[in-house]
């Protein structure tokens, strides 16, 4: 596949509930994929041994992230165990021109700030195939202790209130189904007029200079 297409990249938004199986859906999408990248977050957080700047994030003060919080740089931002994340509107902006496709991981508040900022995105809400199939997926990965599932459950079931508020539902029956169901909407999205203008421009301006040769 091409690493870049002949139309401007989408802003693609996934969430899930916790344990629902985003993380591993969105690596995949973007390993296997050579036009979709993951979108690079902003955080006040102290780096890590190993985390590289405009890899992992990139890492502001606190001052300067409110700095450009007001002034209206992020998509989206929350505060989280004292530090800010936020979503740069420009990163994506920039990947979008050079066609790529960009995988925002962010929970239901966050979706909701894009929606209520009118921003250009297609939302895709990741949904576990049943109650029970996602409490064994929460202890299966044993991070949790069992009144920290129960929560986790549910904090999924007030997440699955807003689900009718995403474009897409796709439910994670299996990583290949849940992979090739996000390709096709995203192939089904680059097809819409509106998000191939410039494509459908530069067809035309060939055809008017081949029929000025004739």
């Amino acid at each position: 596949m091409s690493n870049k297409r002949n139309t401007k990249g989408l802003l693609l938004i996934i969430s899930s509930p916790s344990g629902g199986g985003k993380s591993t859906l969105i690596k995949t999408l973007v390993n296997d994929t050579e036009t979709i990248v993951f979108s690079v977050s902003v955080t006040t957080r102290e780096r890590r041994n190993g985390e590289e700047e405009g890899k992992d994030y990139f890492f502001l003060s606190k001052d300067e992230f409110k700095k450009r919080e007001s002034e209206g740089c992020f998509i989206e931002s929350a505060e989280v165990f004292g530090n800010y994340y936020g979503t740069p509107k420009d990163y994506i902006c920039s990947q979008n021109e050079k066609g790529f496709d960009v995988i925002l991981d962010i929970d239901v508040q966050g979706v909701l700030q894009v929606l209520d900022k009118n921003i250009d995105a297609v939302t895709i809400f990741l949904l576990p195939p049943s109650p029970s199939e996602l409490k064994k997926r929460l202890v299966k990965r044993g991070r949790d202790r069992p009144e920290e599932i129960e929560k986790r459950l549910d904090e999924a079931c007030s997440e699955i209130k807003h689900a009718h508020r995403y474009q897409y539902i796709v439910q994670s029956e299996t990583q290949e189904k849940s992979v090739n169901q996000i390709l096709s909407i995203i192939e089904s999205e680059h097809l819409k007029v509106q998000n191939s203008n410039e494509l459908c421009e530069n067809i035309l301006k060939e055809y008017q200079d081949e029929r000025k040769k004739e």
